[in-house]
C-alpha cells in the first residue's frame, strides 16, 4: 500500500489547477442546459511509487450552474496515475458520491472526462510533484 501525503494546499497555491479548471469551465459552457460550472477541491494526495511512477488521488465538489435548476453541488473523488517519462496524468479512477439527478453524466460527456483520459504535466508541475514527493 503506497504512503499517501497530503498535497492539498501547495496543488491548491502553486500548481497549474486553475489553467486545468478554467479549460474544464469552457467545455462545460458549451453544453446549452448549463451555464457555468467549477471544481472546488478539497483534499489532495500523492505517492512516489517508482522513481518515474506517482498516484494521485484528489476529492473535491463539482459545482454546477443549471439553466433550469438550482445550483447542483456533487461530491467526486479521482484518482491517476502520473507517468513522468510521458509527463502525463491519467485518469484510473473517477466517482460521482451523490449524482441523484444524472445531470453529471451529461456533464462528463460533453467535458470527456474518463477513466484513460489524460493532461499533460507542465515543466513547472512535475517540478512541484518531484518536490513534494521526494
Amino acid at each position: 500500500m503506497p504512503n499517501y501525503i497530503d498535497i492539498t494546499a501547495p496543488v491548491r497555491s502553486q500548481s497549474n489547477l486553475p489553467v486545468i479548471i478554467d479549460k474544464f469551465r469552457e467545455k462545460v459552457r458549451a453544453y446549452r442546459m448549463i451555464n457555468d460550472a467549477t471544481f472546488l477541491l478539497e483534499a489532495a494526495e500523492g505517492a512516489r511509487i517508482t522513481q518515474d511512477l506517482f498516484f494521485i488521488q484528489v476529492r473535491g465538489e463539482l459545482v454546477i450552474d443549471s439553466m433550469s435548476l438550482p445550483n447542483i453541488r456533487l461530491k467526486v473523488s479521482g484518482s491517476g496515475e502520473y507517468k513522468r517519462p510521458e509527463r502525463r496524468v491519467y485518469l484510473t479512477d473517477f466517482r460521482l458520491l451523490n449524482d441523484i439527478t444524472g445531470m453529471a453524466n451529461k456533464l462528463i460527456e460533453v467535458t470527456g472526462i474518463g477513466i484513460g483520459k489524460s493532461l499533460h504535466v507542465n515543466d513547472h508541475d512535475d517540478a512541484l510533484i518531484q518536490t513534494l514527493l521526494a
